[in-house]
């Protein structure tokens, strides 16, 4: 799995704790609640500007943005 994008926590990838590394100075995750038709995102679970590798959990039905960053299993 790679780049950047907005997930749906199973559709698209399955629930669990992702290992996130940073494709350059700064990497940018956020767990979301809701992202509706326009993706406007809503209801921040977490989020983080990070550096080098940052871990995330995340649960069915929540959603999962990545920036200038990548994520693996």
């Amino acid at each position: 799995m790679s780049g950047e994008g907005i997930y749906k926590v199973g559709l698209d990838i399955p629930a669990g704790e992702y290992n996130i590394t940073s494709s350059g100075d700064l990497g940018y995750y956020a767990v979301l609640g809701t992202v509706d038709a326009n993706e406007t995102y809503g209801n921040i679970i977490n989020n983080d500007n990070f550096e080098g590798n940052s871990f995330v959990s995340v649960a069915d039905g929540q959603y999962l943005e990545i920036a200038r960053a990548s994520i693996g299993s």
